[in-house]
């Protein structure tokens, strides 16, 4: 045998024996958990796995192994998708210094946007910036928001600059009657010419077999004094359908002066339905949607109720699909009031609603929402359900 034949053969084992050698067992750990769904399940990583960029979990009482991902240093987190996930497991965290699991949750950066993909059909767009529809003026320009939000059938759900409300921006979050300085400003309505949001940069994005996520900035600026409040997003995309994205705030004040959040009925984490549901877009409309709470309370009875879950869901193109927000059982004055409008197909969970609170400098405001897209019918029971896993 040649030289070279040989080096070859010795390379060939020397890889065969790094990819078969790579898994490493971690200590075992044991859990609760009562599910039907798919739910992220977190777990501490013990210490010899955490050098190993890849993880995977093994059931050893039903012999069954799941993509993991890490979530930091010390935790990795994987989905529970059998149902009646129910009785104390012991498991194993698997590390590896090679992939494991495709990546089925992917992001691709563009300099208009942020696409989110889930095994190639698209979830969602963050748009760092998005060009007006003709004939709208300038001020109405905007980044920092989602759009479009996609139904896993691929029905879009948002609608980013509506006719008769250019100024509402599918997924986004924005105060509305709020003082500084002895001055009315209003992020949110950008033709009172008074404060608008922009996007600032963008942090970090991560794919992954269980979970993308990515984390931006945005500045909710006042057109006199600047900067206001930088907000941090930090948006996490998990891989089940219906799809389930997560979306923390962070408001920091970097103003010299309290910034006042009035009273108000309407402000704070909102969602603007797809132009199928604009009564007001007469080359796009093809119903009014439906709305639904966790109390039962529709359209007409759940303004400014203070829900556990809402929806709205219509028809897009002969076909159900809607989209439901939770907040999260730390989030200030949860659960928080909704204001629904009368007439058009857009919500919001308002945290003003019948009592006014403030930013100091150096303050910080922080909430989270899930937001689940979904086709058909409302999921009523994995809401309840997801409620149920929210407050564990």
């Amino acid at each position: 045998m040649s030289l070279l034949k040989k080096c070859l053969l010795l390379a060939s084992l020397i890889s065969f024996l790094m990819c078969h050698q790579s898994l490493k067992t971690t200590d075992t750990a044991s859990f609760e958990l009562v599910t039907n769904g798919q739910y992220p399940i977190k777990i501490k990583i013990p210490s010899s796995a955490t050098s190993f960029p890849y993880v995977k979990v093994h059931d050893k009482q039903q012999q069954k192994m799941y993509p993991a991902q890490k979530l930091n240093d010390s935790t990795v987190l994987f989905l529970a998708r059998n149902s009646q996930f129910k009785i104390t497991k012991d498991i194993q965290v698997m590390s590896s210094d090679t992939p494991i699991f495709k990546n089925e949750i992917n992001i691709k950066k563009s300099a208009a946007a942020l696409l989110v993909t889930k095994n190639n059909k698209p979830v969602l767009n963050y748009q760092i910036t998005q060009k007006l529809p003709e004939g709208k003026p300038e001020y109405y320009k905007r980044g920092g928001f989602i759009h479009p939000l996609y139904s896993p059938n691929g029905k879009i759900l948002t609608d980013g600059f509506p006719e008769g409300h250019t100024h509402q921006h599918a997924v986004f979050f924005a105060f509305v009657n709020t003082t500084y300085k002895g001055e009315k400003l209003d992020f949110w309505n950008q033709h009172q010419k008074t404060g608008t949001i922009e996007f600032d940069k963008l942090v970090n994005y991560e794919n992954g077999p269980v979970f993308g996520r990515f984390e931006t900035t945005q500045n909710h600026l006042s057109l006199k004094h600047g900067t206001i409040l930088k907000e941090k997003w930090e948006v996490t995309i998990y891989n089940t359908e219906p799809y389930r994205i997560e979306i923390q705030t962070t408001l920091q004040s970097v103003a010299t002066d309290t910034l006042f959040i009035n009273d108000y009925h309407y402000g704070g984490m909102a969602f603007r339905g797809t132009k199928a549901w604009n009564v007001v877009d007469s080359l796009h409309f093809q119903n009014e949607p439906t709305f639904h709470t966790n109390e039962g309370k529709n359209r007409e009875t759940a303004n400014h109720s203070r829900p556990l879950w809402s929806a709205m869901n219509g028809l897009i193109d002969g076909q159900k699909a809607g989209v439901a927000i939770l907040g999260h059982p730390t989030n200030f004055r949860y659960p928080e009031p909704i204001r629904i409008h009368p007439s058009m197909p857009y919500y919001c969970v308002a945290p003003m609603v019948g009592q006014a609170f403030a930013i100091q400098p150096n303050g910080v405001f922080k909430a989270n929402y899930t937001y689940l897209s979904y086709d058909g019918e409302v999921p009523v029971e994995t809401l309840n359900e997801l409620v149920g896993f929210l407050t564990q």
